[in-house]
Formats: structure tokens, sequence, C-alpha cells
């Protein structure tokens, strides 16, 4: 997973690397369509892609996802 993005501000950089340690089932890459940043969730049906602008964008995804 590259790394790619920050939360910016006085906020500790987020990368891809940081979304994937705290969700190992979901793969997590870069750069998508438009330079967003993408998971999915393998093995679901149907497939489930999240999005995001960054990767904490891309964390608040799929924790809205997960319902967490």
């Amino acid at each position: 997973m590259p790394d790619t993005g920050t939360l910016g501000g006085d906020h500790p950089e987020q990368t891809l690397e940081d979304v994937g340690r705290e969700f190992p089932t979901w793969h997590c890459w870069a750069p998508g369509v438009n330079g967003f940043v993408y998971a999915n969730l393998p093995g679901s049906f149907p497939l489930v892609v999240v999005h995001g602008k960054n990767p904490a964008d891309l964390r608040n995804q799929i924790r809205r996802w997960i319902g967490g």
C-alpha cells in the first residue's frame, strides 16, 4: 500500500498503512480515479468498495460501512 495523504493541520499523518492495520480484513490502495484512495472487503458478495479523499477519509468511510 502506498504511503499517501495526511490529515493536515495539527493532526498526525494518516497513511493507508495505518488504515490497513486498523482494518486488516480490508484491502486498501491508491492512487485511484481522480486521486481517491480505495478499500475493498475481499470475499464480500456483492463486492464492497469504499473510497475517500485521503486515508483519514477512507478510514471514516470504512467505519461508516461497518457501522462503527
